[in-house]
């Protein structure tokens, strides 16, 4: 498999070695406390050469019952975050940036894509990770925290994909 690259950017033959996906389609809530990430779901992948990426793809929403609060999610390898932000003095390092809510009849989708190199053959799991800060309350995924039984409210989906890429 050939992936072609945009004008500019690095452009290299790539061999897809395994792909691994693992959805959640029910829902999770978890009480916002300030610095407290919560477990959203995991997927694991034994990559076949130590010298292989891993391609990580995911994606989630999320919901506060409290209005106008901010949070954000991250990927763990292991215990290790990879994909965030830089340290800078307080500031929590997430993937994502101040994602607000502003009624808690909303759900914010988020997404992310990155290249990752575990240089390992043993099995590695990447946990997605979600906080809000503590005046969020209850943090909702897969719905929308004030969601009721109506047709005008919906459910929906996390994913996580994991490709090994032949280094």
């Amino acid at each position: 498999m050939a992936i072609n690259f945009p004008e500019g950017t690095q452009n290299f033959p790539c061999k897809i070695i395994q792909v691994v996906h693992v959805a959640k389609t029910d829902y999770s809530t978890f009480s916002a406390s300030s610095g407290t990430f919560h477990d959203v779901m995991s997927a694991s992948i034994t990559p076949k050469s130590s010298s292989n990426k891993v391609l990580v793809q995911w994606n989630s929403n999320y919901s506060t019952n409290n209005d106008n609060q901010r949070g954000g999610f991250r990927i763990l390898r292991g215990s290790t975050a990879i994909g965030v932000g830089a340290s800078e003095g307080n500031r929590i390092q997430t993937a994502t940036v101040n994602m607000i809510v502003e009624r808690n009849s909303e759900s914010k989708q988020v997404s992310q894509v990155l290249v990752d190199s575990p240089s390992t053959t043993s099995s590695t799991t990447y946990k997605l990770q979600v906080i809000a800060e503590s005046g969020a309350g209850i943090i909702s995924i897969n719905r929308s925290e004030s969601s009721s039984d109506s047709n005008t409210h919906y459910r929906g989906s996390s994913n996580i994909v994991l490709m090994e890429v032949e280094g």
